[in-house]
């Protein structure tokens, strides 16, 4: 089930706010940075086309952290 919302999207809205607010080590601002880009065009990506119909779909490459919810089960 993919829900309304994703923890992107929140560090996307509040992240700068919670490094104004609080202390966010290196380590940590990466992997939120990281999160923050997880599949989308600012990693990159690659065009998937279907032979019999000619239907296109752009996937958008992961960022690989381990911190990440939509790569931790890539492992």
């Amino acid at each position: 089930m993919r829900t309304r919302h994703e923890l992107a999207d929140v560090i996307r809205l509040f992240g700068e706010d919670l490094s104004r607010k609080t202390i966010v080590t290196p380590l940590q601002s990466n992997v939120l940075g990281k999160i923050a880009d997880c599949r989308t065009a600012i990693l990159g990506g690659h065009e998937e086309a279907c032979e019999s119909c000619g239907m296109v779909r752009y996937s958008y490459n992961s960022c690989g952290d381990r911190h990440c919810p939509k790569c931790q089960v890539l492992d």
